[in-house]
């Protein structure tokens, strides 16, 4: 298919993001998309580099990162999402050669290939992966005909290939093997994303008079070449098991992988698509110089703009090692006390009834409070998990905006094969985002008021999806607590689930009525924790309590990395014979 290029079409609003920014192609494409009106964010390693391309270039911002490290994926995934919004476009444009100069494959040291396959094949596959989510809620929304979308701007990965990768040029062997990798597996990524509508795109810009170039053939004639114009831990374990309960509160058991086989056609599955931020900040109270934990626990706004004011459960000195219920008070807080949180500062605001929870603000543009978070924060976790935690433990496959305190962990359970094999079936897919909040305070006072208010987004698609099956007699199955508080806080006043934002402020239990969500898929949980009180909503205490003994009898795993339950609301079976 060919497709006419209007190469001065604007692009006011897309949000793209550019690996290996500050040089050749890289730059050009900083240049050309900033002037067409696109918001850029853009990521090299050195931070000199980054600072003098985000000064010539007030419409982008930069981010300091290199791909070809794992631990460095999920800060840069945060950072961009965080200062975009949201992501239309990757550009993954950073290459290695390898050896510089060239040299033949018999000469490549083993270390100069592993750098090129880091940078040009892994490193672009962990952030694509890092950031499908975001892409993946892009090309929902700009499906809609209505709502100010534009049609077709979103969900685009646009992967920079070589002729190398296809013409078997002596010398350019670590560079062509892993350009050759990076071209097929984006034709990959293509198929297998395609009901996504995520688009994946391999574009080779010939040769060109670049840093790269010059490094890789010092003596190539520079007439020769083509020049730029300035301006241009486990989420799915294989034995993971699922315990079901079905309208007449029958239970069974299954391996969690049969899951799709309990779905039926026409049942439509929400997940809260948010990505977990780093909300755990190691610092000192300032007024004494005592070290504390800060976990960030809520706010009020989902708006990418807004992380300057958190509530937040502040810890005396220790961490995730030390059992929660056993870590110790803060220093005496007051209104006004600065906090140092690595390169973030913030000042309490107020006290909020409780000598471990605050009202604070961050310093800063909202930027500075992204990389901050970025650079300084690390998962909330607990004690039953050991190992500290990266950000790739706890985004889920569809992550999209970083908004959860903790990870919506009930999907866990799902990946893109889930999804798709899903789609194949009859059976819907979509998305909402809810800030998910803290699950313990340490307090079991504090935990009383647990959850705290948590602003959610439902995109006008998956409302609409809701109401066709509704029409239909279909189920709404949603995955985690989380999306059952969204939808039910939605549909409280009418039973309609409307598009648009709102702020779950609700403690469904036993006495709660479910107007939406006929069934849930969620982890295993506690009888104390307020998850199990929301479980309450859809079946009645005797099976609750036949549901824990037979988590107990068959030493069920508990937690976000554990085990998972599907439950059908008990009052379903009334409706179905009633019809």
């Amino acid at each position: 298919m060919t497709h006419q290029l209007d190469f001065n079409e604007r692009l006011d609003g897309v949000r793209v993001a550019i690996t290996g920014g500050t040089s050749g192609l890289g730059l050009a494409l900083v240049d050309e998309l900033t002037r067409r009106g696109a918001r850029v964010a853009f990521v090299a390693r050195t931070r000199e580099r980054v600072d003098e391309v985000a000064r010539s270039h007030p419409r982008a911002y930069g981010i300091v990162g290199d791909v070809a490290r794992k631990e460095d994926i999920y800060p840069i995934a945060l950072q961009i999402i965080g200062s975009l919004g949201g992501l239309d476009v990757l550009v993954n444009n950073a290459s290695s050669l390898g050896p510089a100069p060239l040299a033949l494959l018999a000469d490549t040291e083993c270390e100069d290939l592993e750098l090129a396959l880091a940078t040009n094949v892994v490193g672009p596959f962990r952030l694509t992966k890092a950031l499908l989510g975001a892409l993946a809620a892009s090309a929902r929304d700009s499906r809609r005909s209505a709502g100010g979308a534009k049609a077709g701007s979103g969900g685009v990965v646009l992967n920079v290939s070589s002729d190398a990768a296809v013409n078997a040029y002596p010398q350019w062997g670590a560079y062509g093997a892993s350009k050759a990798a990076l071209r097929h597996m984006t034709r990959i990524w293509d198929e297998e994303l395609a009901g996504e509508g995520v688009r994946f795109l391999s574009l080779d810009p010939g040769d060109m008079d670049t840093p790269l170039h010059a490094l890789a053939v010092p003596d190539a004639d520079p007439s020769m070449l083509k020049r730029i114009a300035a301006h241009t831990p486990v989420q799915r374990p294989r034995d993971a098991r699922l315990l079901v309960v079905d309208a007449c509160g029958n239970i069974s058991h299954a391996p969690r992988s049969r899951l799709i086989e309990l779905l039926k056609p026409g049942d439509l599955v929400i997940a809260n698509d948010a990505a977990t931020l780093p909300a755990s900040l190691q610092g000192r109270h300032a007024p004494t110089g005592r070290a504390i934990e800060v976990r960030l626990a809520a706010r009020s706004s989902l708006a990418a703009a807004d992380v300057h004011a958190f509530s937040a459960v502040v810890f005396g000195a220790g961490d995730f090692r030390t059992r929660t219920e056993d870590r110790p008070l803060p220093p005496m807080l007051a209104p006004g006390d600065r906090l140092e949180l690595g390169p973030l500062s913030a000042t309490i605001e107020s006290l909020l009834n409780h000598p471990r929870l605050v009202s604070l603000r961050f310093s800063g543009s909202f930027q500075d409070v992204w990389a901050g978070l970025a650079r300084h924060g690390r998962p909330i976790q607990y004690a039953h998990v050991p190992a500290p935690l990266a950000l790739w433990d706890v985004w889920t496959p569809i992550a999209g905006l970083p908004a959860a305190f903790e990870p919506p962990s009930a999907g866990f359970v799902l990946d893109w094969g889930v999804i798709r094999a899903m789609r194949e079936r009859g059976i819907g897919f979509a998305t909402l985002t809810l800030a998910a909040g803290i699950s313990s305070t340490g307090d079991p006072e504090l935990d009383r008021r647990l959850p705290f208010d948590e602003p959610y987004r439902i995109a006008a698609t998956t409302a609409a999806a809701i109401r066709a099956v509704r029409r239909s007699g279909a189920r709404v199955i949603a995955v985690g607590t989380t999306v059952v508080r969204a939808l039910e806080h939605a549909a409280a006043r009418d039973g309609v689930v409307p598009s648009g934002e709102g702020l779950a402020n609700q403690r469904l239990g036993p006495g709660s009525r479910l107007r939406v969500v006929d069934a849930i898929l969620s982890g295993t949980h506690e009888p104390d924790s307020s998850h199990y009180q929301l479980l309450r909503t859809f079946a009645d205490d005797e099976t609750l309590a036949e549901v824990t003994a037979a988590l107990e009898a068959r030493a069920y795993r508990t937690h976000e990395f554990g085990d998972s339950m599907l439950i059908e609301h008990q009052a379903r079976i009334v409706k179905e014979a009633a019809a």
